[in-house]
């Protein structure tokens, strides 16, 4: 019934898990391989490309072993000199070896220093986050591969394979002769990574700092909301070796960051550093409780830009700039004020000199602590344009 005469809560919750206790069971997921035909196919494509690509985006493993298993098949393909880009979506920087991932190559593309567009692209997992690198690889012809299923979003791909890469990758990687354009593209990418300091010195305060906070604290898992947080990371984060990434993609990414951090850390507690903006924080703060209570480092970094700057880099701002405050929505909430009411730990801040030391006395404690810091709304995107223009510069 809807309203019980009488509820016992933790009388339910025992008998809810006695029952769930009462058969001890073991499931093994199944893997779906590829067939080995669609593993010659694979392996035929990226050999007759003069400058193959294998792009990486979310999704393309379902858990641990799987991301394994994936990790050691773009090793492979990337020691023939196949170019590798690893979306940070992907949760596998840091993962397939040194120097593999091509972290900066947006910014290098659009500095004008990368190489020749790859000839051929093979995706693993969902489409590309950056419209410079979806524009860079558009005229190549495109194969996907995808462990869920029958992924083509554009309708382009010639080779649609369903099924795990993993181990099938590295069998592919044996067809292959060596190649000067993965070390090409790598070298160019790492260019880009180098201007950044220097970058970011002579800028002032602006999202991408913060978004190189982050990356610099080097925590064992990062979560990272939808729109400019995770495109700013994307820039600014090479990866570790044990870094987990948690983000959520799709129409409703939005929502319920903050509930999806809480049960993050009470299914499985690790030291996590958060990074969100504020329109993003303002759809989940009925969630900000459930941060209380939590037992290991948590730190929630929110961008207050004054709301949903994404929309500055979309069509919109150039097919209807004067419609663009419809857009930002920005909320305008005093989240300082919002969590220590609610019994967090919260915090200001708004400048680069002090954020890196607020970062690490935030990991260094074991509770959840919410950093709020305010910059210029656009302030990435000038960063971003004194980058290219640095690399292109060098």
């Amino acid at each position: 019934p809807l309203e019980p005469d009488e509820a016992d809560d933790d009388a339910v919750a025992a008998r809810t898990r006695a029952a769930a206790l009462a058969t001890p069971r073991s499931v093994w997921p199944g893997r779906m391989m590829p067939d080995p035909a669609a593993l010659e196919a694979v392996g035929a494509f990226l050999a007759g490309a003069e400058r193959p690509l294998v792009r990486v985006g979310a999704c393309a493993a379902r858990d641990a072993a799987s991301f394994t298993r994936l990790a050691r098949g773009l090793e492979a393909v990337a020691a023939r000199g196949v170019a590798v880009h690893l979306e940070l979506s992907s949760g596998l920087r840091g993962a397939a070896g040194e120097g593999v991932g091509a972290a900066g190559l947006e910014v290098a593309v659009a500095a004008g220093v990368a190489p020749p567009p790859p000839d051929r692209v093979l995706q693993i997992g969902r489409a590309p986050l950056s419209p410079v690198l979806a524009a860079y690889t558009e005229p190549a012809e495109l194969a996907t591969w995808d462990a869920t299923g029958f992924v083509d979003p554009t309708s382009r791909a010639t080779l649609v394979v369903v099924g795990e890469p993993g181990d099938a990758l590295a069998e592919c990687a044996r067809a292959l002769v060596l190649s000067a354009y993965g070390p090409a593209v790598t070298e160019a990418a790492a260019r880009a990574q180098h201007a950044l300091p220097a970058t970011l010195a002579g800028a002032p305060f602006g999202e991408l700092h913060v978004a190189a906070a982050v990356a610099s604290a080097q925590c064992a898992r990062v979560v990272v909301g939808n729109s400019l947080p995770i495109r700013h990371l994307e820039r600014v984060l090479v990866g570790h070796v044990g870094l987990e990434v948690i983000t959520q993609r799709g129409v409703s990414g939005i929502d319920g960051m903050l509930a999806g951090i809480a049960g993050a850390q009470r299914g499985a507690p690790r030291p996590t550093l958060a990074l969100l903006g504020d329109v993003t924080a303002a759809h989940d703060l009925g969630a900000l409780p459930l941060l209380r209570g939590l037992t290991v480092a948590t730190v929630v970094v929110v961008i207050d830009n004054g709301g949903g700057r994404i929309f500055d880099e979309l069509p919109v701002a150039r097919a209807a700039p004067d419609a663009l405050a419809h857009f930002h929505t920005p909320p305008g909430l005093p989240l300082v004020e919002l969590a220590s009411a609610l019994g967090l730990d919260a915090v200001a801040c708004g400048d680069a000199g002090t954020l890196p030391d607020i970062l690490a006395r935030a990991l260094a404690t074991p509770k959840a602590t919410l950093v709020v810091v305010r910059v210029p709304p656009g302030s990435g995107r000038r960063t971003i344009d004194a980058w290219a223009a640095a690399v292109a510069r060098a």
